[in-house]
């Protein structure tokens, strides 16, 4: 899996971070799937639908704080005052 990072504001650390989130790559694994298809479908039915909830909650990943590994992170940076 790769990571996508960012710079981005933790709320927790209460300053700029690097933040990463892991990306699914969905081309390795729909090649993969075919694959197995044609050499395996009774197999690759269960690897369909494991392949498919594995996309789904990757999708909704969010960033975290390398520093804290907290979820709350905004792209704002707090104004000063």
């Amino acid at each position: 899996m790769s990571k996508e990072q960012r710079f981005m504001y933790c709320n927790s650390c209460r300053k700029e971070v690097l933040a990463q989130k892991s990306e699914t790559q969905h081309i390795i694994h729909f090649i993969l799937t075919i694959v197995f298809a044609l050499l395996w479908l009774p197999i690759a039915f269960f690897y369909v639908i494991f392949w498919v909830f594995i996309a789904l909650s990757n999708s909704s990943s969010s960033f975290k704080c390398t520093t804290c590994d907290s979820s709350n992170i905004s792209t704002n940076l707090p104004q000063n005052p």
